[in-house]
């Protein structure tokens, strides 16, 4: 599994409609892609927001990195943002922790029905 990591990104002034509906189009995009298992975004306390995307390989991730809109926002990022980080990792230990006990696992299909129910329930959010 392949874990990339952005954040601290600075939108510049006065674009941040126009980048909010670049993202917006490449979320179904990304998660169309093949190896893609889950997206999450997170806010911490001192406002950073934090995205984790996981996908199944390196280059599956190269892929949806290589992907023509998100090419183009990527050859365009310099129109929109002042500056981001991204990291990206390849996972070489993982394991969930539950009732006391250790259980180790490719973690892929844990990762992967959460980010299921999350889009149910964000689907449901904006439908009613």
């Amino acid at each position: 599994m392949i874990v990339s990591l952005f954040g601290d990104t600075q939108v510049r002034p006065g674009k941040e409609e126009q980048e909010a509906r670049l993202v917006d189009r490449l979320e179904p995009i990304l998660r169309g892609m093949p190896g893609f298992i889950s997206s999450k975004y997170y806010t911490a306390e001192d406002g950073e927001v934090v995205g984790i995307i996981r996908f199944e390989t390196r280059a599956q991730l190269e892929s949806f990195v290589h992907e023509g809109n998100h090419g183009r926002m990527q050859a365009s990022a310099n129109e929109f943002y002042a500056s981001f980080w991204v990291q990206s990792a390849e996972v070489y230990n993982e394991y969930l922790w539950q009732d006391g006990e250790k259980i180790t696992y490719d973690m892929t299909s844990y990762f992967r029905e959460r980010d299921r129910i999350e889009q149910e329930r964000a689907n449901a959010t904006s439908m009613g």
